[in-house]
Order: C-alpha cells, then sequence, then structure tokens
C-alpha cells in the first residue's frame, strides 16, 4: 500500500508541478514588465538629457573655435595688407583681395579665389583700400562681433584707427561696455562691422 501512496503522490506532483511553475513564473513577469517599460522610458529621458548636453557642448566648442579663428584670420589680413603695402602705403581704393589671394597667407577654403573670403561664420569678408588706409568688413554673429571686438579693448599700440557695428561707431579701443552695446544679437543675429586701419 505504501509502494501505491508514493505512485500517486508523484504522479499528482508532476501533474501539479507545472500549474505551480506557471503561477509562480506568471508573478515575477508581471512584475518585470513593469518595471520594463518604466526601464525603457526613464533609459529614452536620459538619451534625450544626454544629447541635448552634447549638443549644447558641440556649440559652445563651435563658437569658442570660430571666435579664435576669427582673430587669427583679422591678424593674418592685417599682416598681409600691411607687409604688400610696406614700402608705398598707398593702398589705392579698390578691392584688397586679389593682394591678399597672391600672398598665399590663405587656405582655399577661406579664400578660394582671388575675390572671394570667408569669415569662420560662413560669411563674405571684404578688404578694401582707402587710400592712406584700409577698411575690413565682416557681418559677424553676436559671438564673433563680441570676440572680435574685445580683442582691440585696452590695446594701445594696434593700428586700428576706426570700427563701426550697424553704421554707429565704436570708440578706439573700446571697452567692454563699448562692445556690449556695439554687439547685439539684433536684426537676424548679425551685426556688420567695419574695421579701418
Amino acid at each position: 500500500m505504501n509502494q501505491a501512496l508514493h505512485s500517486l503522490t508523484l504522479s499528482l506532483r508532476h501533474r501539479l508541478a507545472p500549474a505551480q511553475t506557471a503561477k509562480r513564473r506568471s508573478l515575477p513577469r508581471r512584475a518585470l514588465r513593469g518595471i520594463g517599460v518604466f526601464s525603457v522610458i526613464l533609459g529614452i529621458i536620459l538619451l534625450v538629457i544626454f544629447l541635448l548636453f552634447l549638443a549644447r557642448m558641440y556649440n559652445s566648442a563651435t563658437t569658442s573655435v570660430s571666435s579664435m579663428q576669427i582673430l587669427n584670420q583679422m591678424q593674418r589680413i592685417t599682416a598681409a595688407v600691411d607687409s604688400a603695402y610696406a614700402n608705398s602705403g598707398d593702398y589705392g581704393t579698390s578691392d584688397l583681395l586679389p593682394v591678399l589671394y597672391s600672398s598665399g597667407s590663405f587656405s582655399k577654403k577661406t579664400m578660394p579665389d582671388n575675390a572671394t573670403m570667408w569669415s569662420p561664420y560662413h560669411t563674405k569678408v571684404i578688404v578694401t583700400g582707402a587710400t592712406d588706409k584700409y577698411t575690413v568688413e565682416y557681418t559677424l554673429p553676436l559671438a564673433g562681433c563680441t570676440a572680435l571686438l574685445n580683442s582691440f579693448t585696452g590695446a594701445t599700440s594696434t593700428k586700428l584707427l576706426s570700427v563701426t557695428v550697424g553704421g554707429t561707431a565704436v570708440t578706439v579701443p573700446p571697452t567692454p561696455t563699448d562692445v556690449a552695446k556695439a554687439c547685439s544679437d539684433a536684426a537676424g543675429n548679425t551685426n556688420d562691422v567695419v574695421l579701418t586701419f
């Protein structure tokens, strides 16, 4: 009889085991399903925050690099013009870009031909003679205008004679207050800057 009872117990265990196992498994799976959806939503939120952070860092780095490039470009323009006209001092009254192009001081990206020069902000640069002086004209965003004018702040040994931003004269050398007033992000985020040397 013990043998028969033991067989019956084993038989019942095998029949009930799948049902009990399914019950045990279904509870954690439901709980895991909720955690899975929550994890996915949390992961998406964290990914969006991370991408926004990267975009902001990229924009900040790009602005810094462009600001440094505009200062470098301005120094190269003045050096090339001064070198080309060192003996005469008469810059004429025409476009000086052909002279800058022939100096070889600029890359093909910055100056693809003798009639076009590009700023780091992808706007045209105009360099024109004015008899005994010359002008360099830029159309710049707020960051570029600020960086360029701040490079002359407090400078007393510069050749800079005058500056206008949007047609309004700026004191030379400009103070940080002058720069903040002159450069703005109004009018389509651009500032027309004319420097006379």
